[in-house]
């Protein structure tokens, strides 16, 4: 639905979904079907929403928040008893938690893209073709290392693993004709 109003670049990043869990429930909750009719915390607007309606959750067991941090807030306050994020916001948010549980299981695979305007369409491609040659040749890859971001799924969307230092790139003319 929203490739008809924007236009998408190559993908740069993929991403999975991923439960967290209160501690003391580590042994209770391992897979979504283990949540069913409990309530699951989640970011507005997020694919995870979409996930648990298609689970069979209602839209009454889902608490959409306006930012990432609040379901892990409801996690711990006991609002909720999971949040359901994509795999890289989980990481961040829990990873210094010791309160918080993340289920090592991911599932639901998509990726990020960045979005342009349709009528942007050279910039666009101009976009695409610095993201081609940084998937290519580790830049991107070694940026995603560099931050605890790389995961080996990155690699079926061609971002090669990255060992080299980055790439200095051509500045983008951003006025141009």
């Amino acid at each position: 639905a929203r490739r008809k109003v924007v236009a998408f670049t190559s993908p740069y990043y993929r991403y999975e979904q991923q439960l967290a869990v209160r501690i003391a429930d580590a042994g209770k909750y391992a897979t979504l079907s283990d949540l069913r009719g409990r309530p699951v915390a989640t970011l507005k607007g997020a694919q995870s929403n979409d996930e648990l309606l298609e689970a069979g959750w209602t839209p009454e067991l889902l608490i959409q928040r306006d930012n990432s941090q609040q379901p892990y807030d409801d996690l711990i306050s006991k609002r909720a008893d999971a949040v359901l994020q994509e795999d890289i916001i989980t990481r961040y948010y829990t990873l210094k938690d010791s309160r918080i549980h993340v289920v090592a299981r991911t599932f639901s695979p998509n990726v990020y893209g960045a979005a342009f305007r349709l009528e942007d369409g050279a910039l666009r491609a101009r976009v695409d073709e610095e993201l081609a040659h940084m998937k290519a040749d580790g830049t991107l890859g070694a940026i995603y290392e560099e931050w605890g971001l790389w995961t080996p799924s990155q690699t079926t969307i061609g971002v090669a693993k990255g060992s080299a230092a980055p790439r200095i790139a051509a500045p983008v003319r951003w006025l141009d004709s």
